[in-house]
């Protein structure tokens, strides 16, 4: 089977095309055009594939700016003082101190309970961009999930007191009675 002719293009295209689109040869076919393309780190691929890998390429840029702006983020957080009096002083200490005591008291949470995976989570957020609103989400979740059963806690105790309250009426009578009649 004859295979379609290379496309013939000067060396500056070439050039040009490895320097701009990472591509050197193109196999080209008259009824459909270039069918592959050679990508200098991957190889020949279909066209369909190349545009896949074009378009991933183009959104690279988008999220440079999204990690950036995440360290930006991460910056700003780390450079706030916090202020708290203790006995009377004004203390400041800086709010990345908070969040590493944060995350490593919700990673030794995480690895108290099993959940290994989460538990190297909460330390990566401290390096990780936009991990401060990980470790304050997580943080807020587990207190609300603490307070929850806090609350829960305290309703069936007393619904189980309720339900004895008739029976320490009726102790407290008899311990009464018991006090008179041997008195």
């Amino acid at each position: 089977m004859p295979r379609p002719p290379k496309l013939k293009i000067s060396p500056d295209v070439v050039a040009e095309m490895a320097l701009k689109y990472h591509v050197d040869q193109m196999l080209y076919s008259k009824s459909d055009g270039v069918t592959q393309v050679h990508h200098v780190q991957w190889g020949w691929m279909p066209m369909e594939d190349y545009y896949k890998l074009a378009k991933i390429h183009d959104v690279l840029p988008l999220i440079e700016k999204v990690v950036e702006g995440g360290y930006r983020m991460k910056a700003a957080l780390w450079g706030i003082d916090i202020s708290f009096g203790i006995l009377g002083t004004g203390t400041e200490m800086p709010l990345g101190l908070a969040l590493v005591a944060g995350a490593l008291g919700l990673s030794a949470i995480d690895t108290a309970a099993g959940r290994t995976d989460l538990a190297t989570l909460d330390v990566l957020a401290l390096v990780l961009p936009f991990g401060e609103i990980y470790l304050i989400v997580r943080g807020a979740v587990i207190f609300g999930e603490a307070i929850a059963d806090s609350v829960d806690t305290t309703i069936a105790n007393i619904e189980f007191f309720a339900e004895k309250k008739e029976e320490a009426i009726t102790r407290a009578k008899l311990i009464d009675w018991r006090k008179r009649s041997f008195f």
